[in-house]
This record gives structure tokens, C-alpha cells and sequence, in this order.
């Protein structure tokens, strides 16, 4: 399911900060990359909101920071990876090493819900995880991530 939405494109490695809130909008500003202006500020708004409201970070050195707007009509992810762990107020108080950003329209409650609980399956792999952290290759990372989805849908098919 999840190579629908996510694209190498849309893959980012070791940023140069470690503030929540930076991470926040310059991932937003890669994921809206040839966007109009008024739908990044959208975009942004929809996702520092959520996060205000209650942490994204999942536990397990994940976080899923997400919004929903009007302004999209689609859903879409973007990936991030840290080497160095970052601070995200995470539930069990462990630093970030992957962060997933999902944006979808309000509409898709469905499909966002199942996106989410997907990317949270994939990543609680522990050997995938471990290959994520030690490659510096976004084609790699895009085939591990895809890989570990097929290799999930096959194995409940």
C-alpha cells in the first residue's frame, strides 16, 4: 500500500537541524515542492496543529507527524532519516530516527487510518529499521521500504 504514496523524490536523509518544528517545515517544504504557496502554508498549518495537540512520535525512534486538509486530493508520505537520533517528545521519551510525514485530504479517514497503521507495521521490523539506519542510498531506502510493505501483504495473502 504504501508505494502508492511515497516517491524517492519525497525521501530525506540526516537533515542539517535537530528542532522539531524546523524538521517539520522543511519537510513540509520538500513534500509541497512545486506547490502554490497558500497550500504549503495549508499543509504546514494542518500538520504543526496536530502535533501541538498531542506528539507523533509513536515510540521505537518513530514519529508519524500528519495532517489532513481541504487543499489536497490525495494522500502522499515522505520519508525522513535520521543517524543521529533527534528529540521528538516521543511516548516512551526515546530520540527519532525515522519520521514519516503524511499528508491526505479530510475525506480520506479510511485510507489515511490505514496508512498510518501500515507505515507503523513496516517500521517495527527490527532488521528493516537497522538497514534504514545504515544506508545512505535513497533508491535503497525506497526498495527497503516497498520491499518490507510486499513482503507484509504477501504474507497475510
Amino acid at each position: 500500500m504504501l508505494e502508492g504514496y511515497l516517491r524517492p523524490d519525497r525521501i530525506v536523509l540526516n537533515l542539517p537541524t535537530e528542532n522539531k518544528w524546523k524538521i517539520l517545515e522543511i519537510l513540509t517544504r520538500v513534500y509541497c515542492r512545486g506547490m502554490a504557496e497558500n497550500i504549503r502554508d495549508e499543509i504546514l498549518y494542518s500538520i504543526l496543529w496536530r502535533e501541538m495537540k498531542f506528539s507523533t512520535g509513536l515510540g521505537g525512534s518513530i514519529a508519524i507527524p500528519h495532517g489532513r486538509c481541504s487543499c489536497v486530493s490525495e494522500t502522499g508520505l515522505l520519508f525522513c532519516r535520521f543517524k543521529k537520533a533527534i528529540s521528538w517528545e516521543s511516548i516512551d521519551n526515546r530520540k527519532v530516527n525515522y519520521i514519516f510525514l503524511v499528508i491526505g485530504p479530510m475525506e480520506a479517514t479510511e485510507e489515511y487510518l490505514d496508512i498510518l497503521s501500515d507505515i507503523s507495521k513496516v517500521l517495527s521490523r527490527k532488521m528493516l529499521k537497522k538497514a534504514l539506519l545504515e544506508t545512505n542510498s535513497v533508491s535503497k531506502i525506497y526498495r527497503l521500504i516497498i520491499n518490507a510493505e510486499e513482503r507484509k501483504t504477501k504474507r497475510q495473502g
